[in-house]
Formats: C-alpha cells, structure tokens, sequence
C-alpha cells in the first residue's frame, strides 16, 4: 500500500483569554490507502481537532500553529482558501457526530447532496441557494438528481426518488446519517473522515451503519478515518488504532496487538474498562483521576498523575518521544526507550 496521508508534528492550539489550549500538540501520523484508521481516546483528547484540522476547518480562536498535513504528497497547510475547497467534499469528506445539525433544516435531502454534486463535477459555484436557483435553467439537472438517487441507494434509502424530495426533519436518526454518508461518498473521495457517526444511535442501527461504511470501503477503495470513544466499535472495523490523550499520540498499533497486547498503559487502563459478558454484579475498572488541563498540563507524561507504572523522576520531568518498537508499533511511555537504544 502506499501512503495517503502523513501528518507530521501537528499543533493546533485555541486562543481563549484563559489561555492556550493546546488540542492537538505534536501529533505524527500515517495512514495508507484502502485502510481504515481509528482514533480513540476520551471526550477533549484532540480526536476531533485532529479531523477538522485535515479539512481545514479550525476557525477562531483556534490555529493551526505548525506542522505539515501531506495528502497524496501534497501539503494541504500550503493550500489556499479556493484550492481547499476544491478538495473538502471530492478528494476529503467528513461525516460529521450529528447529522440534525449538519443537514440545512429549510431544504430537501435531494437538493443538499446535490449541492455537492453540482459543485465538484459540473463546477456550479456557489452555495444552496444557486443550485436551487440552477435546478430551473440548468440542462444537467436530471443527471445531477440521477447521482443523488445513485448515493440514496448506495447507502440503503429505500425509494430514492421519493425521499430525495423529503425534508431532514422527515428522516429518523439512522437515515439522516445515511443521508450523510450518501453525500460524503456522491464524489468518491480517496479519504472519508468519520467523527463518531454512531454516538446517537441505537446499537442495532450502528451495526448498520458500521456495515454500510465497511461495505463502501470496499467497494471503492475509500480510506475511512473513524473517530470514536468506544473501541468495541473501532476493533470491528479499523486495520490500524491510534490511541489520544491531552492533544498526544500515546499509541499506534494494529487492532488485534492493540487489544491482544497493548503497549502503553493508558492503552491498557481504556481496554479494562471496557464492559465485558460474564462481568455482572463485578464493579467496573475505572481509570482513576481525570483528564488534565489542556492550558496547565502537568510536566513531563501528561498522562503520568493516573499512571499506575510511572517512574518518579522520570515520567514527571521529561516529555516521553514517540518511538517505533521492533514490531512497527508506536509508543509514547519512558518504559521502552531503553528498548531501541
């Protein structure tokens, strides 16, 4: 496989008067093409900066401080306004966490996912409200509306010809999500990013959603970036893991040495919390403490004051590098540097 993105030493901060939240700082990491990358960590680690920061969408008082984004060898920091949006929604689609506040209550299902049809492939600029306009004057209009029933069947909408002339509210949960992803993949982008698609939906709906997307990625070669707390999720269905903390890469592996094996012990305390069968009426482990300030992290390890292995002296002092064990995996503990020396 070759490598479709690689993002080196990333810092994305936020400007509040309150001070520097540093989301995202010093963050590498690759994925290949036709691979499935999780990101996992808990609420305020940096998974979400890290997607929109691909994107480009970090707005005030946010800023991308430094680093390099290479997207097929290209850096998409060096990009301007115009050429990134040429990319965001063709070559880079997202799916955003909540679809109901994603979608434009005002217009229908059809006209939204059209939008970006009629922008990418037959070069209509502008937003909604020109395409609409376009839909009465244009001589591409069925062909624009033939691809969006194409993308409802894709996804599983039933009776697209129907429903691409509902409104959102019309739509359940589960099919505006799929109403998402129809417009996320109607321009076959090389990297779909998914913030948390399943959070607000019932389990069997997830399932659903988590097939449609394996089943997409397979038949057009996407690359998915999923983005999710719950590992249970991410271990059905991503080749590779990264695991946040603090705006930190702590950890990259593969799925089955993630859960089989894993490296560092923030890693080890996610996975033992993690709701097992055969566990009723035994308490739950709990990682003990909470997540540090992300404008006053502690010195050295930000994840040390919760860490049952660390070296006193050591893990309270000194920031541990991200380093490559013999086996490909990536970790940021002191307890194996001693290892690649």
């Amino acid at each position: 496989m070759s490598k479709l993105l690689d993002i080196r030493n990333l810092r994305v901060y936020y400007y509040t008067r309150y001070g520097v939240v540093k989301a995202v700082d010093g963050v590498s990491l690759e994925m290949e093409k036709g691979e499935n990358l999780g990101v996992a960590g808990e609420s305020g680690s940096g998974k979400s900066t890290l997607a929109l920061s691909i994107l480009r969408l970090i707005r005030e008082p946010g800023k991308i401080v430094s680093g390099k984004i290479l997207f097929n060898g290209e850096d998409l920091l060096k990009k301007s306004e115009e050429e990134m949006r040429k990319i965001r929604g063709a070559r880079i689609s997202m799916i955003f966490q909540d679809p109901t506040s994603s979608l434009n209550p005002v217009y229908t299902i059809g006209d939204q996912i059209g939008e970006a049809i009629s922008l990418h492939q037959f070069n209509v600029e502008g937003g909604l409200l020109d395409w609409f306009l376009a839909k009465f004057k244009r001589s591409y209009v069925r062909e624009v509306e033939d691809k969006v029933k194409e993308a409802l069947s894709l996804v599983g909408v039933s009776d697209p010809s129907k429903r691409m002339k509902e409104y959102p509210h019309q739509f359940s949960g589960g099919m505006r999500q799929r109403a998402m992803i129809a417009m996320a993949i109607s321009c076959r982008p090389d990297l779909l990013i998914a913030d948390e698609p399943t959070t607000n939906l019932d389990v069997t709906i997830q399932a659903q959603i988590l097939d449609l997307m394996n089943h997409l990625q397979e038949e057009f070669d996407v690359s998915i970036m999923l983005i999710s707390h719950n590992l249970g999720v991410l271990s059905e269905f991503c080749h590779k893991i990264a695991i946040m903390y603090a705006g930190n890469l702590l950890e990259l592996s593969d799925t089955e040495t993630l859960f089989e094996d894993p490296k560092h012990p923030y890693t080890e305390a996610l996975l033992q919390s993690i709701p097992r069968f055969g566990f009723k009426g035994k308490r739950l482990s709990t990682i003990p403490g909470k997540p540090p300030s992300l404008i006053n992290p502690p010195l050295g390890c930000k994840f040390h004051p919760r860490c049952k292995y660390r070296i006193d002296g050591v893990c309270n002092k000194i920031p541990p590098p991200l380093i490559e064990l013999d086996s490909g995996i990536k970790v940021a503990c002191h307890r194996y540097l001693e290892e690649c020396q």
